[in-house]
């Protein structure tokens, strides 16, 4: 049972933290409120670690029949920092403290994209060649090659394109190719070694800062073979 007498008054500007690994976004303008809270003796546990030695600005307690922790203090036993930009009056928690925002590609539109790609919103993933058997024909070194290409506008705002290629669900053992990444004037940003159905998923990242817009391309010698190849996570950093 709680004690009363550990009641007190409380002048806080934002009373709801939330613990998450990204980006939270306060847009309202602050209102200073007295509110009646409880604070006890609580313990805090971690991933099993006793974490309940808070300072005293970093006490749990009660309010309105709900329990609030200090977003910084759990945020920082769990391996993570924050950083409070008061200029936009966003907290920022992640591993290395700066302001990095992450846009999935999967959530937004597109500029041009082939026959057979399919964007998952929900799935943060996006798949270049959704059980298809479709591609665009053209001749390299004498050799027949197909491509799937989506098309996004970076605008000059990312700083970084990153994501896992993933074949594992792909359908046609003998289904041989990469996924090249351009720039708006057909740079070669980034492209990843040859994939076949057994090859383990590839983690990338790439840096993508003044790069108006970016092209995706699966380029394979059979490409016209249904397959299933999907980039996982696929987004930029702001």
């Amino acid at each position: 049972m709680l004690n009363k007498d550990k009641t007190k008054g409380f002048l806080a500007g934002v009373i709801s933290a939330t613990l998450i690994a990204g980006t939270v976004a306060v847009f309202a303008s602050p209102v200073e409120t007295a509110i009646n809270v409880v604070y006890d003796n609580y313990r805090i546990i971690i991933d099993g670690a006793d974490k309940s030695n808070a300072p005293d600005d970093s006490k749990p307690f009660v309010y309105n029949g709900r329990t609030f922790v200090p977003l910084r203090y759990i945020a920082e036993s769990m391996g993570k920092k924050v950083l409070w930009d008061g200029d936009t009056s966003t907290i920022y928690i992640n591993d290395e403290g700066n302001s990095r925002e992450d846009v999935y590609f999967a959530t937004q539109g597109y500029e041009s994209a082939d026959k057979g790609i399919y964007l998952d919103g929900e799935e943060k993933t996006v798949y270049l060649g959704y059980n298809s058997d479709y591609g665009t024909k053209f001749e390299e070194n004498n050799k027949n090659h197909y491509q799937n290409m989506i098309a996004f506008n970076l605008n000059r705002l990312a700083k970084s394109v990153s994501g896992t290629v993933d074949m594992k669900d792909a359908k046609n053992d003998s289904l041989e190719g990469k996924i090249v990444f351009y720039d708006q004037n057909d740079n070669v940003l980034y492209q990843t070694p040859m994939l076949r159905k057994s090859t383990t998923p590839i983690p990338f990242e790439f840096q993508t800062s003044g790069v108006l817009q970016l092209k995706v391309a699966f380029v394979a010698t059979n490409l016209y073979e249904t397959y299933n190849l999907k980039i996982r996570d696929f987004r930029y950093s702001k």
